[in-house]
């Protein structure tokens, strides 16, 4: 699942500097977390009825398409391991980067601060649209 970084890929000032969607280059061998904000629909999606992981539990990347897809659509998906070597594939927004790098966390620094920041929630709409419609 791994590719290299084309130049289509763009970071996306909705979300924080260290969200694993913004990371550039590879994320494979990287340690993720849930992001509490992006992630709040973590154990929905992946532990339904608490059959899986937890949203508190880390997570190492073993694939990452670097938002190359065949379609065009910028998303970056993700494959990932919990502690028990399971595997995972999701969107990478719902993640964070564990222990970012010191140029990351100094250009989220000097980033100004928003006002009144609300998540991007049209995209979680569509889910838990299709979400409701497999059920």
């Amino acid at each position: 699942m791994t590719q290299s970084l084309t130049t289509t890929f763009r970071t996306l000032p909705r979300y924080p500097a260290d969200n694993a969607r913004n990371h550039a280059g590879s994320l494979v061998g990287k340690t993720i977390a849930v992001d509490p904000v992006h992630g709040s629909d973590f154990e929905d999606v992946y532990s339904p009825g608490g059959w899986g992981p937890s949203a508190k539990e880390q997570f190492t990347v073993t694939g990452d398409n670097e938002c190359n897809n065949p379609d065009g659509s910028g998303s970056r998906i993700i494959e990932f391991a919990d502690k028990f070597n399971n595997i995972y594939h999701g969107n990478a927004t719902r993640f964070t980067v564990v222990g970012t790098s010191a140029v990351t966390a100094a250009a989220a620094a000097s980033a100004p601060a928003k006002k009144g920041y609300t998540p991007d929630t049209f995209s979680a709409d569509i889910m838990n649209i299709t979400r409701g419609m497999c059920r």
